[in-house]
């Protein structure tokens, strides 16, 4: 699993980037250096993260799959689903979010950024997932099963 954190020497913070959890808005916010190099800056006391709903999160990982061809263009949502229930998490970007967190960082829920624009900066929508997917009931279910850590989590983080 690979960690990236990016640095803003604006703010003073380091941001951990959890993959489909607005870390292009995030990083254009908090005015973070392009150029890198992913590790943990010593000197900032404090990083920050933001965690997604599963749902949003699982929807938006197969919009970017699609968009960058690592899935077949006329593969649905299901089949999307049905790949992952055969091989698993095979793409870090699948990883479930809980992962990545420690208890140390500061928190953000993507779309109920409290606090966080009192702090830094507005959220920019900057990739925005351009796929609409509609997704059933069954499918609901079983992203909830799968990442239900991630859930659990969120609900003790608001």
């Amino acid at each position: 699993m690979l960690i990236r954190y990016w640095n803003s020497d604006k703010y003073k913070v380091s941001f951990l980037g959890i993959p489909k959890c607005g870390s292009s808005s995030v990083r254009a916010a908090l005015g973070c250096h392009p150029e890198n190099d992913w590790s943990l800056d010593p000197k900032y006391e404090k990083t920050i993260t933001f965690l997604r709903d599963p749902v949003e999160r699982f929807v938006s990982m197969f919009g970017e799959m699609h968009r960058q061809r690592h899935t077949d263009k006329a593969a649905t949502f299901e089949m999307f689903v049905a790949s992952i229930k055969r091989h698993g998490f095979w793409n870090e970007h699948l990883l479930p979010q809980s992962r990545y967190y420690r208890p140390c960082y500061e928190v953000y829920i993507l779309n109920d950024h409290k606090g966080f624009e009192d702090k830094y900066e507005q959220l920019p929508h900057i990739n925005i997932t351009a796929q609409r997917v509609k997704v059933n009931l069954g499918v609901k279910s079983l992203i909830k099963e799968w990442y239900n850590r991630d859930y659990l989590l969120i609900n003790q983080l608001k």
